[in-house]
């Protein structure tokens, strides 16, 4: 699973939730909402799918951070990750 399809379960279970609690309780409402997201999810998934660029931007490119044990303090840098 991508970072991208696990904030998409987020934010359509989020979507879910606000139709249900909101002070708005219309099915339509709720469900317009949820079928927009889901489509241009569907739609960035097909996309990346057909093009390299495209999943590369969207996907991203893994990063080793550590090699033989040793941390790669370049590659650290490079994502912003800091020693904690």
């Amino acid at each position: 699973m991508t970072p991208f399809e696990l904030v998409t379960l987020m934010v359509l279970g989020d979507l879910a939730q606000q139709a249900v609690t909101h002070s708005d309780t219309s099915l339509t409402g709720g469900l317009l909402a949820i079928a927009t997201f889901a489509f241009l999810a569907s739609a960035l998934s097909w996309i990346t799918f057909k093009s390299r660029r495209a999943e590369k931007l969207l996907d991203g490119t893994p990063q080793v951070i550590v090699r033989n044990g040793q941390l790669l303090k370049e590659n650290l840098k490079r994502d912003r990750v800091h020693r904690g």
